[in-house]
């Protein structure tokens, strides 16, 4: 079996896997209410998708703009593409929400 190296960790499954334990780890440490947690930690998986993504392009000198799409969809997959476009809109009569 081949070694796990970190370009193996710039996809979006392994992204994802890695934003969804760091954001477990924070959910577990901070004290939110629910309807916090419920309104901003998509936001908080997908900002850290885009960082940890860029962060590992400028580290490998892979292009960044690949990295950042790639850092969007695993935020976004890390906590599920519906539940994120559902809970970061207020439910106030706009589509979606």
């Amino acid at each position: 079996m081949d070694e796990l190296v970190i370009s193996d960790l710039t996809t979006v499954a392994g992204l994802s896997l890695v934003v969804t334990l760091i954001v477990a780890v924070i959910k577990k440490a901070a004290a939110w209410d629910t309807a916090f947690e419920d309104r901003f930690v998509p936001l908080l998986a997908v900002g850290l998708g885009i960082l940890l993504g860029g962060g590992a392009a400028l580290y490998l000198g892979q292009d960044p703009v690949q990295a950042l799409l790639t850092g969007l969809l695993a935020g976004t997959a890390s906590q599920g593409i519906q539940q994120t476009l559902t809970k970061v809109r207020p439910a106030d009569g706009i589509p979606g929400g």
